[in-house]
This record gives C-alpha cells, structure tokens and sequence, in this order.
C-alpha cells in the first residue's frame, strides 16, 4: 500500500494512522510519510483518535474497511470536527448483491447505516463493493477506483521464462489460509493436475488456521512432496520473485472484493485460474487475461492443465493480464482518488 500514499503525498501533505506492522510498517516509513499504528479491528482509544484528528490539522480524513471499528470511529469525530471524510470499501459479504437480504437487515442497522452515509464520498474497490455498501449508503456517493499493484510487479521477468522445459511446472497461491479463500481444495487441484505432470510443485505462501488441514489432506492424497508451504511471505520481499518463477497463480476464493493477489499475478505476466466471483471477474476477461472456473476443484483442475499445458496459451494470457493490470498502477489510482478528494473539498466549500 505504500506506493498510493506515496504519490498522494506528492500531491498533498498527510499522515497515515494504519494497522501496519513489521516490514510493510518500515515501508511507509521509508517513504518519508509519517505513519502512528493502531489495529483496524480492535476499537481505538477515543481521547486519543479524538486529540490525533483534532490536532492534525486534516483537510479530509480517509478512512478504509467500512465494517470495523477504528474507521467507524473515525467517521463519527470527523462528523464532530465538521471534516470532509472519504471512506474506502474493500469487502463484500455472503450473497452481497442480493437486495431482498441486505435491504430490510440495512433498515435493522439503521443506526450503522446513518453512520456510513454521513461521508462525503465512498471509495468502492470495484463494482461487487460498490453493490455491497450500496447497501448502506446512497448510490451517488460512491466511486469505483481499484486498488493499487505495486511497482516492483512490473518489474519482474517476461513471461517466456515460464515456457522452460527443463524444469517442473510451478502453481502458486499467495493469500490467507481460511475458507473463504477456497484454499481447502488446493489439495485437490494438486492431485488431479499431478496426475499429468509428476514434477508439479504447488507453492503456498500464506498463513492461517487451515494450514493443518492442507498439510494433512496433502499426506493422505500421497502429494505432500509437492507442496511447499512458506508461511507468510512479505510482499515487499520476495513475493515479486516468486510470482517471476509461477508458472500459473490459483485464486480459488468464494468470495472476493478485489484480490491484490490477482492483481500482482497479472501485473508480473503470471497466467492466472480464479473464481468466477466478486471483483475477480470485472478484472479478468476469460481467455483472454485470465481463466475464470467455477467453484469445483476439478474446474481449477481442468483449467490449470489446460494452461500449464500449452505454452502459446500461457504466454499470451500473462502478455493479455499485464496490459491489464498496467491500468492499476499506481500514480494511476492516485490521480482518481485525488479527484475524489478535490470534489468532496469543493462540495464542502459550496455547500450553504
């Protein structure tokens, strides 16, 4: 996320209060933007985000995740400052465009509701977000400006590196280990696409509470050899180069907003297999930039075989998905979400 404030910061002078820590907490730093740390989901101390937005001196505080409690606080002080806030939404929930749900359950949060649409202007990070949090705040409000890929993406090699035949074929997932993100079939996906190529290697970076139950049901389908499980990879580390050696990115999520794993697959020229749900299928047009499946295992089977495959099809897809994913660059997303900025300070200078 360093890259965004990075150019904001170009454009305008300002601090980022986040949930950062370790070595992407060093990131920002090393940017030169002044960064105070405070967890997202645990509520915040009030007297102190109260002094902290008081005496900042802030033209517009931006706040991001629409769903936990330090933005939400945040939204009511800035209410009683009389400061223009901008929201950013990057989720969505179970069955999220299905209005005959969300309305009436809408109408039960009132309170939650009368909150969200006290901002000026929603940030959505693609069109399912955007039908979410519709949900909760007038639709005019809202702007859909994805989110940012970094830099070092680009910058990784071209995609006939991944066309070698002297070595094994490489799969990779980056992300959380948890259900929504469909990582329970990866076992699956191994096995049957391993029945075809021997020396497949599924490498896994990410952590979470599925961990065991990968590594277990890896051993009981007799393909624990071929899966590498690395733990929590940074992505300002040695992500970028792992994405360089994939020969194909697996996003098998039940549900997605907007995948960065996506987005940093494509813009390193990796042929990506994802759901066929939520922002994922905005991004990727099937064929053509990507592969979208359906929920089975066996479709991201089918889909990795054909793409692993076939080197014309893996090269033109990888070429196809970072024309793609260039748009996201960026002092690209920058620019849209300064116009945000400098349309919420004009309405509040125009307003009676």
């Amino acid at each position: 996320m360093t890259d965004l404030p990075r150019d904001l910061n170009r454009r305008f002078l300002g601090d980022i209060h986040s949930a950062l820590e370790g070595a992407s907490k060093e990131r920002v730093k090393s940017v030169g933007l002044p960064l105070l740390s405070q967890s997202s989901v645990l509520p915040p101390n009030p007297a102190h985000l109260r002094e902290l937005l008081r005496d900042g001196g802030f033209d517009i505080i931006h706040a991001h995740h629409a769903f936990t409690p330090t933005p939400l606080f945040s939204i009511l002080l800035a209410n009683e400052l009389e400061t223009p806030t901008v929201l950013t939404n990057h989720s969505v929930s179970f069955a999220y465009d299905y209005s005959p749900f969300w309305q009436p359950l809408a109408k039960f949060l009132y309170p939650y509701k009368e909150l969200i649409n006290s901002v000026d202007r929603v940030i959505a990070v693609s069109e399912a977000a955007a039908i979410f949090i519709g949900h909760f705040v007038s639709g005019e409000k809202i702007s859909v400006i994805p989110n940012p890929v970094h830099e070092d993406y680009f910058e990784t090699g071209e995609t006939d590196s991944r066309n070698r035949t002297s070595r094994g074929k490489t799969v990779l997932y980056v992300g959380r280990l948890s259900r929504e993100k469909g990582v329970h079939k990866l076992p699956s996906i191994l096995k049957t696409v391993s029945e075809e190529f021997s020396d497949v290697q599924l490498i896994i970076a990410g952590s979470g509470y599925l961990s065991k139950f990968i590594d277990l049901t890896a051993k009981l389908k007799g393909i624990r050899n071929k899966v590498r499980m690395l733990g929590k990879v940074s992505r300002e580390g040695s992500l970028p180069s792992l994405y360089e050696r994939a020969d194909a990115v697996v996003v098998p999520s039940l549900r997605e907003a907007f995948s960065i794993t996506l987005l940093e697959a494509m813009a390193s020229g990796c042929p990506v297999v994802a759901s066929r749900v939520g922002g994922m299928k905005e991004i990727i047009k099937d064929g053509h930039s990507g592969v979208l499946v359906g929920g089975k295992a066996s479709d991201f089977a089918d889909a990795l075989l054909r793409v692993l495959s076939d080197p014309s099809l893996s090269k033109e897809l990888g070429w196809n998905a970072r024309k793609v994913a260039s748009k996201c660059r960026p002092r690209k997303i920058a620019e849209q979400v300064e116009e945000v900025y400098r349309d919420v300070a004009a309405s509040r200078n125009t307003s009676p």
